[in-house]
């Protein structure tokens, strides 16, 4: 799920539809099943991976500030007393990324939401070392 990207940004060449693309390509590259909207309400623990690309242009300046943040978020139960539930609770979470850019070169921020998608690939399958394996 790709959000808050402002349609200035997307104007300027940077889409939703781009970054959720690489996103997706990456993950089944990996062998990490993408799942659609439907499938994620079913799945257990409904699990999200959030990419947050906010990007903010002053009128008349051509650097965009934007920040980045890539997180999986899904629902969990309390170890201590599992009839406790937290709903979409952030369970891994790369650094945020603040920087500026050009706006002609507003698509390389693709690039920064590449690396950190790499971060939870490889912090997926740390843990999940037989799943692609399948």
């Amino acid at each position: 799920m790709v959000e808050n990207l402002d349609p200035e940004a997307e104007a300027d060449g940077l889409s939703k539809t781009m970054i959720q693309t690489d996103v997706e390509l990456k993950l089944r590259q990996a062998g990490i099943r993408v799942l659609t909207k439907d499938q994620v309400l079913a799945a257990a623990g409904r699990p999200w991976l959030l990419i947050h690309a906010s990007t903010f242009r002053r009128k008349a300046d051509p650097l965009y500030a934007y920040h980045l943040d890539v997180r999986l978020e899904q629902d969990v139960r309390l170890e201590r007393d599992p009839k406790i539930m937290v709903i979409l609770a952030t369970t891994w979470s790369a650094l945020g990324r603040i920087g500026t850019v050009g706006s002609e070169k507003l698509p390389q921020i693709r690039d920064d939401i590449k690396d950190q998608v790499d971060q939870f690939i490889n912090a997926w399958l740390s843990v999940n070392p037989s799943a692609t394996q399948k």
